[in-house]
């Protein structure tokens, strides 16, 4: 988060561990990967900010077999419309709609970019007469998805430009994900019109939850999901997450 290369490991995880939680993966992800099942993948902090985040940052192609080969597509269906996971991704809406509300009273049309939208849950749940809401989505196989369902969404930051600028821009467990945060957040400040409002929503990694899990992997037992450092290269803490988003101006 600060720019300095000075971090320690917290705990190293082998891959193993981590895909055995995972129940949307491939029983063949290791050949679809080319590594051993052993093979470890480290967790560091910054000695300077304290940020958390994936010791070893997957690159670009690693990230693609994973997310469109090593995840199979019915299972992550599946997930993607579980009613819990609906339901969290409807709350947010709620809140967002109570925000436009309060920040834009006298507006008659609003303009709402999900971006990472998944299967499209969110778009489908903010869309309306006086709400267009267009989707963000970097997976083939998820657009293709959207794309048949008639759901509005792109795959190219430009594409998205000229929709806008955006009333509001929704960030729904995606920050996580990215290999430079700060950078997308620079782009998604710069899609929103005067006073918009961004929604960020990030597993909340504050020090106990972290400390539970190097506990955990020092006893050779791997119980949080979410500590993944193939899907998620940060790890945010509530403060952490309003640094970034200050020092990115929002």
């Amino acid at each position: 988060m600060c720019g300095s290369r000075d971090g320690k490991t917290l705990v190293a995880i082998r891959a193993e561990q981590f895909c055995r939680l995972n129940s949307t993966y491939r029983a063949e992800a290791w050949e679809n990967l080319g590594i051993q099942r052993d093979a470890s993948f480290p967790i560091v902090e910054c000695r300077c900010c304290r940020f958390v985040f994936a010791g070893l940052l997957p690159s670009p192609e690693f990230l693609e077999t994973i997310y469109e080969t090593v995840i199979d597509a019915q299972r992550g269906l599946f997930e993607a419309g579980d009613p819990a996971w609906v339901a969290h991704q409807l709350e947010l809406g709620g809140l967002l709609l109570r925000g436009l509300a309060a920040a834009f009273a006298f507006e008659h049309d609003f303009r709402v970019l999900d971006f990472g939208c998944g299967y499209g849950s969110l778009v489908n749940a903010l869309s309306g007469p006086r709400v267009r809401c267009l989707g963000y989505e970097s997976s083939r196989r998820r657009l293709a998805f959207l794309r048949d369902n008639g759901i509005p969404a792109s795959d190219t930051i430009d594409a998205v430009r000229k929709e806008g600028p955006f009333h509001a821009v929704v960030l729904s467990d995606v920050l996580e994900h990215v290999s430079d945060p700060r950078r997308l957040l620079g782009t998604c400040r710069d899609l929103l019109a005067p006073n918009g409002l961004l929604l960020v929503n990030v597993p909340n990694f504050e020090e106990r939850r972290l400390r539970a899990a190097r506990q955990d992997l020092t006893r050779g037992v791997h119980r949080d999901r979410e500590v993944n450092p193939w899907e998620h290269l940060n790890y945010f803490s509530p403060r952490s997450l309003d640094r970034m988003l200050k020092d990115e101006g929002l």
